[in-house]
């Protein structure tokens, strides 16, 4: 169908294209869940085959609703942020709605909830999406309580207790990394920290060393490197690499609060003369493009955060129910790790 078409066709179009009523097929496009499920998948193809586009600005005048989504974007480039932003516009997509992306700066405690206040909030947005850290900004939750905004959290450090929760089984992941890491005989640890300000930078950390001690290792076995932002993760991976590295007693395995961070130690080693896996065993976490692309290929736990986005658009537009969602992760072993070598 030509452009010139697709810009006419109405709902009774599609409507009797499907055998159906132009309101059967306004109920379909608006998420109603009384539709039987033949029916939908006829509409649906129907506005496919016609080009179909909904005009969101009548639409949303009927409904009561904007059909925007809202989420914060940092100042600084994070390939875990545009991963979930990537599904949460594929869904936003599926599901008739925009997704309306808001950056604040990170350093700045009070930049969101300006940036709230004064874009978000009077973009009367059916949801918004917070990923960490202000999935744990007090103030920020406070203010959005305040105008009973609809909200779901991303890694929320207190589960549900406030709004619906998307939270990835770290824990268990790091467990089996930990277990992976002691059958190839690393006994000396390090670790490269994640930002204070981000819980779960904390918690992952006392998972490791609770899953060392489990087999028998100390805490001293444990050396952690707090988290120094150098003005990209890469940098900030690799001062951490400095103090992990640069002691009398190096470990023979490092676990990175994400992947970024690994691959900026792995450079570090790198320049150090060391060679990854021989001499050292790097790992991350979330299994992004820094780590299927980093040289060797980096041993990652994954968990699936364009999916967490998604997840997020369908409990926001009704798709999905339940106050916590709980997503599993996965230890992908790549080529950073091999047996300790004993001197």
């Amino acid at each position: 169908m030509d452009s010139a078409r697709q810009q006419g066709v109405t709902l009774d179009d599609v409507g009797e294209r499907a055998g159906v009523s132009g309101k059967t097929v306004s109920r379909v496009v608006n998420g109603d869940p009384h539709v039987s499920r033949a029916t939908r998948e006829r509409v649906e193809e129907a506005i496919r085959a016609t080009g179909y586009r909904m005009n969101m600005a009548a639409r949303s005048l009927a409904a009561s609703r904007s059909y925007l989504v809202g989420i914060f974007v940092p100042a600084y480039t994070s390939l875990y942020h545009a991963e979930l932003y990537q599904g949460a516009a594929a869904a936003c997509a599926e599901h008739g709605y925009h997704l309306l992306l808001e950056q604040y700066d990170e350093a700045d405690p009070g930049s969101a909830i300006e940036r709230y206040r004064s874009s978000l909030r009077n973009a009367r947005c059916d949801g918004i999406i917070l990923a960490p850290p202000l999935s744990n900004h007090a103030a920020l939750l406070d203010a959005l309580d305040a105008d009973a905004a609809r909200y779901v959290r991303i890694a929320a450090q207190d589960g549900s207790a406030r709004a619906p929760a998307i939270l990835a089984d770290e824990e268990a992941g790091i467990h089996e990394l930990v277990d992976y890491l002691w059958s190839l005989g690393h006994r000396r640890f390090g670790i490269c920290s994640g930002p204070e300000a981000r819980p779960f930078a904390r918690s992952r950390n006392a998972a490791f060393i609770a899953a060392v001690q489990k087999w028998g290792g100390k805490r001293s076995d444990v050396l952690c490197a707090s988290f120094s932002w150098e003005g990209s993760a890469l940098l900030s991976g690799r001062k951490a690499g400095e103090i992990l590295l640069g002691g009398s007693t190096r470990p023979d395995a490092i676990f990175a609060f994400n992947d970024e961070l690994a691959h900026g130690v792995m450079t570090l080693a790198r320049d150090m003369g060391l060679r990854v896996p021989h001499d050292l065993s790097i790992v991350g976490f979330d299994d992004g493009p820094a780590a299927q692309f980093a040289w060797p290929a980096l041993t990652t736990i994954r968990q699936p955060i364009a999916r967490m986005g998604a997840a997020a658009v369908e409990i926001l537009t009704g798709k999905t129910q339940g106050p916590l969602i709980t997503c599993a992760v996965e230890l992908v072993v790549r080529d950073s790790c091999m047996s300790a070598v004993r001197t």
